[in-house]
């Protein structure tokens, strides 16, 4: 390599290193490569020079001096002897100059007389072979603060050394680590000394590939001295194009190594403390041409924002998300190691933080993502253009399906088979944050409804969110907000694929690239799917994203595809972001305007043995179970008896059974689809048995249960009916331990209790206590999906304070 050439990763070869030295043997003082052989001193000019030297010397001094001369002529008299005894003689020699030099650097730096005539000593032996002698001979030139050729070409020997990892011991035994984070924290920024810290920090990034040499590179302090690096040159004035190059080496070797460095989650701390993060963030705009530099950048804080404080300190640097974005605009489509990463980093920021959400549709983000949306989903088609055996006749059937439901309900519209060619999913997009324009048609009644009173069906909400993931962790919090949900309004954790599970390291951006079938495509579109769905939580960016009609056809192509065993991680973030796109009820809402076509391309994975699939399917239909439509389909399709088979504590996902009761209040909503809880598999029985296993100790599940059997039989002529003996007396016995119990007094003062489980249990407890046709009770004279206006006053105002809480 040339002294400005860009170094590659680290390469492990078995080559020796016999004339890697190049013009170090040649260079007999501190100026370029070659120029000191060029005017060698005679020997009488030189002792004449000596001598006077001395003449200056303490007697202490010139006892180390002569003890200096005698190692030099040791290394002159066997620098020819090969193997044996000879070897272990120049090793003893290189050892008692170094240490000469450590006992009183003084004597031998500040003399250029006697510095040159060390290094000459030192330069004769540089033609040998043996990996050792030569670290050891570049830890005497390392010593003497030599620079300019002399430097660099010894950093040069080094790295190229440092390639083999046979020699990794060596240079920890012998110091020499430590040597090149003291020339790099000193050195100045110019000219060659920059060339000699290209190598010499590129030396330092082979030798920080292993777990154990990152502990001891961390303890020398090595991560500060990288940082200080980039805080000087981002504290220079603008460079000429020769410096910016030539830095840009540089910074190329510093991010690689600092890169390593961050895969210890321990090392954070030192990136915090030294601010490390917040020198870095200026480059991702003044090198944002060098693809290399920024490739790096962005795995560092691939590592970094998987941890909360990390997250904070980048998220507080200005400017620090519009430049992730500039560089997604610029190279995301030609780019997708680049891309991958980026909208890893995003997605970490915004899962659980509107700051950053709002910062990305600031900077254009909605904008940039549609589009990559698109790309990366035709690239996908590209990259994987077989589907798999039979599913062009389940297509086949599908469609038959939709043109008799088209004949029932009406025509189908443009794009509602999600099957719109790549040039119209372009011609639909539109700008940043902006809505789509709607389309015509009807809504399919899928509103939120109103909170039930006075004997009236509790309907489903569609969308009350579950609360954000925990970032640090990737686990998900419980329900917030009163649990009222028919669906999650979910967070994508940082580090996660999947909701609630901390993303393993193997899966993390370093790396991607390695997906199930080596579909880079596919590898893009997991992370960018999954920021679309942390943006889509805030409800002023949302339904933007929502309307956006290409972006949802991505969407739907991608399910239409995909098969769950060989892209489980990409659907289940397909699932999840539709799920939280499909929570804004408005008529431009492109998801609920294909809620049809997406329920039936979901329901294989809800049929699923995989239970995380099941659970991000339940999710969206929880929203989609809105419709009076939806729920048909889930009849005709048996998924309501398949949710009633979820019903068990002994499932062992609390989140399963949460959101499963979120579908059932919807269903039970609807007086056509109350009896499949009598009927299928004993559902009255099963909701019975969870409220009894949960009891207070989750009362927000236990609020849910309470609903939906509220819905089942608030309407009936005799709401006891609704129930065997058996399990009338059951409930009312649980039920009146969860409002009498000494826990029930402990949460008395608890204002989400006392609002969201106490009202309906006392309710349901009524009913079962009342006799029949009691004129307290009135039945539902109409379906819940009435028109908004037509409902009570009262109704709105309880409505109006749930979307408060929401908020």
């Amino acid at each position: 390599s040339s002294s400005t050439g860009r170094l590659s990763d680290r390469e492990r070869t078995d080559s020796g290193v016999t004339g890697s030295q190049e013009s170090i043997a040649s260079a007999g003082s501190d100026s370029t490569a070659g120029t000191a052989a060029s005017a060698p001193q005679t020997s009488a000019a030189a002792e004449a020079a000596a001598t006077a030297a001395e003449a200056e010397l303490s007697p202490e001094d010139v006892r180390r001096w002569e003890a200096m001369r005698k190692v030099l002529k040791r290394l002159e008299h066997e620098e020819d002897a090969v193997g044996g005894a000879s070897l272990a003689g120049l090793y003893a020699a290189a050892d008692g100059a170094y240490e000469l030099v450590s006992q009183c650097p003084d004597l031998f730096v500040s003399s250029h007389q006697r510095r040159t005539a060390v290094l000459r000593g030192v330069f004769r032996v540089l033609d040998a072979s043996d990996a050792r002698l030569l670290i050891k001979l570049c830890r005497v030139i390392l010593k003497l603060k030599s620079a300019g050729g002399t430097l660099t070409n010894a950093c040069k020997l080094l790295f190229k050394l440092s390639k083999d990892e046979d020699n990794d011991a060596v240079f920890w035994e012998e110091g020499v680590v430590e040597l090149l984070l003291d020339v790099a924290a000193a050195a100045p920024l110019d000219g060659q000394v920059t060339d000699a810290l290209v190598y010499g920090v590129g030396c330092v990034k082979n030798l920080s590939n292993e777990e154990s040499a990152q502990k001891l590179l961390a303890k020398l302090g090595c991560i500060e001295v990288l940082g200080s690096i980039v805080e000087r040159v981002n504290q220079r004035p603008a460079p000429d194009a020769q410096t910016w190059e030539r830095t840009g080496h540089l910074l190329v070797q510093v991010t690689a190594a600092l890169r390593n460095m961050a895969v210890s989650s321990s090392n954070r701390r030192a990136f915090l403390a030294h601010k490390v993060i917040e020198a870095l963030t200026p480059l991702l705009k003044s090198y944002r041409r060098d693809s290399d530099l920024t490739l790096n950048i962005s795995r560092i804080l691939c590592k970094l924002t998987l941890h909360s404080d990390c997250r904070a300190a980048l998220s507080k640097q200005p400017d620090s998300i519009s430049h992730l974005v500039d560089l997604l605009a610029r190279d995301g489509a030609s780019n997708r190691a680049l891309s991958l990463r980026v909208c890893f980093i995003l997605g970490n920021l915004t899962a659980a933080n509107d700051g950053p959400r709002f910062s990305v549709t600031r900077a254009g983000g909605v904008e940039v993502l549609m589009n990559l949306l698109d790309h990366y989903t035709e690239a996908d088609e590209l990259d994987s253009p077989d589907i798999e055996e039979g599913r062009e006749e389940e297509e086949e059937e599908e469609e038959e399906e939709e043109e008799e439901e088209a004949d029932q309900v009406g025509p189908a519209e443009d794009g509602e088979d999600g099957q719109a060619s790549r040039g119209e999913r372009s011609r639909r997009r539109k700008g940043a944050g902006g809505a789509m324009s709607s389309r015509d048609g009807k809504d399919g009644n899928t509103r939120r409804g109103k909170e039930a009173i006075a004997g009236r069906p509790i309907p489903g909400r569609g969308g009350k969110r579950r609360g954000s993931s925990s970032s640090s962790s990737g686990g998900s919090s419980s329900s917030s907000g009163g649990g009222e949900v028919a669906a999650s309004h979910d967070s994508i954790a940082s580090g996660t694929g999947k909701y609630g599970q901390q993303q393993q390291q193997a899966k993390a951006p370093a790396a991607a690239g390695a997906g199930v079938a080596g579909n880079e495509s596919e590898d893009v579109l997991i992370k960018l799917v999954r920021l679309i769905a942390n943006l889509a939580i805030n409800q002023r960016i949302g339904p933007g994203l929502a309307a956006c009609e290409g972006g949802v056809e991505c969407l739907v192509s991608l399910l239409r595809r995909k098969r769950l065993d060989r892209s489980e991680e990409l659907l289940l973030n397909v699932a999840g972001a539709i799920n939280n796109l499909s929570f804004y009820h408005r008529p431009d809402n492109q998801v609920l305007k294909q809620q049809l076509v997406v329920a039936r391309l979901l329901i294989p994975l809800l049929q699923h043995t995989n239970v995380e699939a099941v659970l991000e399917t339940a999710r969206v239909f929880g929203n989609f179970s809105r419709s009076p439509d939806v729920r048909d389909l889930m009849a005709e399709r048996g998924i309501d008896e398949l949710m009633i088979r979820y019903l068990s504590p002994r499932h062992g996902s609390r989140d399963l059974l949460f959101t499963v009761c979120g579908v059932l209040i919807n269903l039970m909503a609807d007086e056509s689809h109350r009896a499949i809880l009598h009927e299928a598999g004993g559902g009255v029985e099963r909701l019975i048995e969870v409220l009894g296993e949960v009891g207070l100790e989750d009362w927000r599940l236990a609020s849910l249960v309470c609903k939906t059997l509220f819905n089942y039989c608030a309407t009936a002529a005799d709401p006891t009916t609704s129930f065997t003996p058996a399990e009338r007396r059951s409930l009312t016995a649980k039920l009146t331990n969860c409002l009498e119990s000494d826990e029930a007094s402990e949460l008395r003062d608890e204002e989400g209790w006392r609002q969201d489980f106490l009202p309906v249990a006392q309710r349901l407890l009524q009913l079962l206590r009342k006799p029949a046709n009691s004129p307290d009770l009135v039945p539902l004279s109409r379906d819940v999906s009435e028109e908004e206006e037509d409902e009570d006053e009262e109704g709105e105002e309880e409505e109006e304070e749930e979307e408060e809480e929401e908020e």
